[in-house]
Protein backbone atom coordinates (compact mmCIF):
# COMPACT_ATOMS: atom_id res chain seq x y z
CA UNK A 1 0.00 0.00 0.00
CA UNK A 2 1.32 3.45 -0.94
CA UNK A 3 1.63 6.19 2.31
CA UNK A 4 1.41 9.69 1.75
CA UNK A 5 5.23 11.17 1.80
CA UNK A 6 6.55 15.17 1.12
CA UNK A 7 6.97 14.07 -2.89
CA UNK A 8 3.19 12.88 -2.90
CA UNK A 9 0.93 15.79 -4.67
CA UNK A 10 -2.68 16.80 -4.20
CA UNK A 11 -4.81 17.28 -6.47
CA UNK A 12 -7.37 20.34 -6.08
CA UNK A 13 -9.58 20.51 -9.38
CA UNK A 14 -7.04 21.70 -11.86
CA UNK A 15 -4.20 22.43 -9.01
CA UNK A 16 -1.65 20.43 -8.04
CA UNK A 17 0.59 20.64 -5.28
CA UNK A 18 3.68 18.72 -3.68
CA UNK A 19 3.07 18.21 -0.16
CA UNK A 20 6.45 19.63 0.89
CA UNK A 21 5.73 22.48 -0.59
CA UNK A 22 2.03 22.68 1.14
CA UNK A 23 4.15 21.87 4.45
CA UNK A 24 7.12 25.03 3.34
CA UNK A 25 3.79 27.13 2.64
CA UNK A 26 0.77 26.65 5.51
CA UNK A 27 3.06 24.43 7.63
CA UNK A 28 2.48 21.54 9.77
CA UNK A 29 2.14 20.09 13.49
CA UNK A 30 2.61 16.95 15.61
CA UNK A 31 -0.08 15.17 17.27
CA UNK A 32 0.24 12.21 19.27
CA UNK A 33 3.16 10.65 17.06
CA UNK A 34 1.73 11.89 13.85
CA UNK A 35 2.64 14.71 11.52
CA UNK A 36 -0.08 16.88 9.97
CA UNK A 37 0.62 18.91 6.71
CA UNK A 38 -2.19 21.65 6.59
CA UNK A 39 -4.06 22.36 3.30
CA UNK A 40 -4.64 25.98 4.39
CA UNK A 41 -3.90 28.73 6.05
CA UNK A 42 -5.35 28.54 9.53
CA UNK A 43 -8.56 30.23 9.87
CA UNK A 44 -9.06 32.15 13.32
CA UNK A 45 -12.16 31.94 14.92
CA UNK A 46 -14.37 35.13 15.88
CA UNK A 47 -12.30 37.69 17.73
CA UNK A 48 -15.23 39.73 19.07
CA UNK A 49 -16.54 37.05 20.99
CA UNK A 50 -13.66 35.65 21.93
CA UNK A 51 -10.24 36.64 24.10
CA UNK A 52 -8.33 34.21 22.68
CA UNK A 53 -10.01 32.04 19.89
CA UNK A 54 -8.96 28.97 18.40
CA UNK A 55 -8.08 28.52 15.17
CA UNK A 56 -9.20 25.97 12.26
CA UNK A 57 -7.95 24.17 8.99
CA UNK A 58 -7.84 21.28 7.43
CA UNK A 59 -4.45 18.91 6.44
CA UNK A 60 -3.28 15.22 5.74
CA UNK A 61 -1.11 13.04 7.77
CA UNK A 62 1.94 12.16 6.27
CA UNK A 63 2.46 8.34 6.34
CA UNK A 64 -1.72 7.83 5.88
CA UNK A 65 -2.40 5.43 3.60
CA UNK A 66 -3.33 6.13 -0.01
CA UNK A 67 -6.24 4.00 -1.35
CA UNK A 68 -7.75 4.72 -4.96
CA UNK A 69 -5.83 7.81 -5.11
CA UNK A 70 -7.51 9.59 -2.37
CA UNK A 71 -6.47 9.82 1.32
CA UNK A 72 -8.07 11.18 4.36
CA UNK A 73 -9.00 14.74 5.20
CA UNK A 74 -8.72 16.06 8.90
CA UNK A 75 -9.66 19.28 10.73
CA UNK A 76 -7.07 20.66 13.13
CA UNK A 77 -7.96 22.75 15.72
CA UNK A 78 -5.17 24.71 17.31
CA UNK A 79 -5.36 27.28 20.04
CA UNK A 80 -5.08 31.04 20.49
CA UNK A 81 -0.98 30.24 20.54
CA UNK A 82 -0.78 27.73 17.67
CA UNK A 83 -0.85 24.16 20.23
CA UNK A 84 -3.21 21.80 18.41
CA UNK A 85 -6.67 21.61 20.65
CA UNK A 86 -7.72 18.64 18.28
CA UNK A 87 -7.42 16.96 15.09
CA UNK A 88 -10.34 14.97 14.27
CA UNK A 89 -10.96 12.88 11.23
CA UNK A 90 -14.05 14.84 8.91
CA UNK A 91 -16.33 11.54 8.13
CA UNK A 92 -18.48 11.58 5.49
CA UNK A 93 -19.26 14.10 3.09
CA UNK A 94 -22.48 14.99 1.88
CA UNK A 95 -23.15 11.98 -0.73
CA UNK A 96 -22.37 9.62 2.31
CA UNK A 97 -18.55 8.82 1.24
CA UNK A 98 -15.50 9.49 3.12
CA UNK A 99 -14.42 13.15 3.09
CA UNK A 100 -11.11 12.31 1.45
CA UNK A 101 -8.64 14.45 -0.59
CA UNK A 102 -7.47 13.63 -4.15
CA UNK A 103 -3.60 12.57 -4.69
CA UNK A 104 -1.24 11.31 -7.14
Amino acid sequence: MAEVTEKSIIVNGVDKCLVSELKRVYGSVEYQGAEYVFLQFPIVGDTVREYRPDSYTTAVELGDEICEEQTFHYHVTLTYDGHVREVAYLGLDDFGNPDTVDIE
